[in-house]
């Protein structure tokens, strides 16, 4: 674990930190400077475990944490024992790729399965991408694999294919077909970096690397899209037109794996699951079915959730 972090002295001017009472001040940095906590930004913890360290009842330290995870500046699962911060890397960024290599590694061995571990090494294949080729390329395996084993099976070729990004260049043809597919999608606007090349990730997706991000989301046992037959590529479009940013779709991919229903159905409509297929399509109160989802509309600790998807058949 870190000794050291870095805190940003605009906390204290966010607009979202600064209405925090001194309990939820005090929670959140707790929790940022807490020894457990990984160069991630992510630890195995509980918050009542974290409340008894500080002396304080559950019920005390909890309502100081809700204004921080609300504001989306913590993640809890209590179920799994995960604590994180999806802001942590953009304040403390590892030192070089050896960093990356011994602490991430370590990390990321130490934090437990679930929807937002998932979510945590998307934030940092993303991370890596941006940083330059030298840098990816002196990571070597290490990294990828860690990502690939910290996972179950069932999204390891999406993190596969990001060892495969990491470490070749696209072809003149590939660029061409990408600068093609953008502008289609983007009013013939088509998305490039500073020096005229496309990103690794782009924050605006095509319809191949929404099938990708999804299938490398999902929980295990969910069914996963094998082929990008036309249908699909005409609505991923579609979607894609209103809803183009990748963080959007992170946030609706990451929802499934906190919703029963979605991932097994119900006692009323057992063969029911909440797949690309369905996302894409509409309910029939004319709403898109992946807004709903991004929504947290069908979320277990919603009352009522699986009535309100009972009503969204396509």
């Amino acid at each position: 674990m870190s000794r050291f972090r870095k805190v940003d002295v605009r906390v204290w001017n966010d607009e979202r930190f600064r209405p925090f009472s001194d309990d939820a001040k005090l929670a959140f940095l707790f929790i940022l400077t807490h020894p457990h906590l990984t160069a991630l930004g992510a630890m195995r913890g509980t918050l009542d475990g974290l409340a008894a360290e500080l002396g304080w009842p559950p019920r005390r330290f909890r309502a100081a944490v809700a204004p921080a995870t609300g504001a989306g500046m913590i993640e809890v699962n209590d179920t799994a024992a995960y604590i994180g911060l999806p802001n942590f890397l953009r304040y403390n960024e590892p030192e070089g790729p050896n960093s990356v290599k011994k602490a991430w590694v370590t990390a990321l061995d130490s934090i437990p399965e679930c929807p937002e571990k998932r979510t945590l090494i998307l934030r940092c294949r993303k991370y890596l991408d941006g940083k330059s080729r030298d840098f990816k390329t002196s990571l070597g395996e290490a990294i990828w694999e860690a990502f690939s084993d910290a996972i179950s099976d069932g999204i390891r070729d999406g993190i596969e294919d990001g060892i495969e990004d990491a470490y070749r260049d696209a072809s003149p043809i590939q660029e061409q077909e990408q600068e093609q597919e953008q502008e289609h999608l983007h009013g013939g606007e088509a998305l490039t970096s500073s020096n005229g090349h496309h990103p690794p990730e782009r924050a605006w997706l095509s319809a191949e690397a929404l099938v990708e991000l999804y299938n490398a989301t999902i929980p295990p046992g969910h069914p996963r899209v094998v082929e990008l037959s036309s249908g699909r590529r005409e609505k991923a479009v579609r979607y894609l037109k209103q809803f183009p940013k990748r963080e959007w779709w992170e946030q609706v991919f990451a929802e499934i794996g906190r919703s029963e229903f979605l991932r097994h159905g119900s006692k009323d409509r057992p063969n029911f699951r909440g797949d690309l297929d369905w996302l894409l399509t509409k309910g029939q109160d004319g709403t898109e079915n992946a807004l709903k989802v991004a929504e947290g509309r069908y979320r277990d600790q919603r009352a009522g959730a699986v009535e309100d998807a009972d009503d969204d058949t396509p």
